[in-house]
């Protein structure tokens, strides 16, 4: 058995990427990321972190307020997320077209920001029935915050990301709002003999940046036991997951 993680990419940007993290045959977690050069170049800002578990429908954490967990069916053989949609329609239109007929189907927060249509991004994202978690873009508009919590700390950086907030702010409806406010901002998945935690940023802070080269596995497994009370019995290698 072993722990699998996937960290950011720092060299990542373009159009319609796709992340797939295989556990064996007919079994993976496939992973769109929804970027484009029509509005702009980033990277993947959330994190998928893995570890042992069994498995079987949705339920808040008795425990814990901002938690989902949900339970997947042992027959179902894929299921996809999206990050950081960023008002982006065109890319949240494509990746349901992509994903139409699967039955898990996630987004990783930042429905907002950047783009010029909020309001009918999160709408698609919303009517799809995608399950969400919040993002900091998400926390920020829907609590009514100053600034997006980007974290950006060159001062031209925070200037355009002001921008792009009050604009999203003043564009999206009071029912989305109130919808954002309302996301966990972890979800926790339940699948075969995996658990799979999904987060935005890091399970400490929604806008941390987890880069892949400097983050160790003591680091990861320290998110584990700290925040979700798993624990390892015996040693074993954490394995990064396969990308395409």
């Amino acid at each position: 058995m072993s722990v699998s993680k996937f960290l950011a990419n720092e060299n990542f940007s373009g159009v319609s990427h796709f992340f797939i993290i295989e556990f064996g045959p007919f079994f993976r977690i496939v992973i769109w990321i929804l970027l484009t050069r029509y509005f702009w170049q980033s990277t993947f800002f959330g994190s998928l972190l893995l570890a042992p578990s069994v498995a079987m429908g949705i339920s808040q954490s008795s425990e814990r307020s901002d938690l989902l967990v949900l339970e997947i069916p042992d027959d179902c053989e894929a299921i996809a997320l999206c990050g950081g949609p960023y008002s982006n329609f065109a890319a949240v239109e494509a990746f349901l077209a992509e994903t139409a007929g699967m039955a898990y189907r996630m987004c990783l927060g930042d429905m907002g920001g950047f783009g010029p249509l909020p309001n009918r991004t999160i709408s698609m994202i919303r009517e799809a029935g995608l399950i969400c978690l919040q993002g900091n873009y998400d926390d920020a508009v829907g609590n009514g915050l100053r600034d997006c919590g980007c974290g950006y700390s060159e001062e031209r950086d925070r200037y355009f990301a002001q921008l792009s907030y009050d604009y999203t702010y003043a564009h999206t409806a009071l029912e989305h709002r109130e919808w954002m406010r309302s996301l966990p901002k972890l979800v926790e998945l339940h699948w075969r003999d995996r658990k799979v935690l999904l987060c935005h940023g890091s399970p400490d802070q929604v806008n941390e940046f987890v880069w892949k080269s400097e983050t160790d596995d003591a680091q990861i497994l320290d998110y584990l036991s700290r925040r979700c009370g798993w624990r390892r019995k015996t040693p074993y290698p954490l394995q990064p997951g396969l990308r395409r």
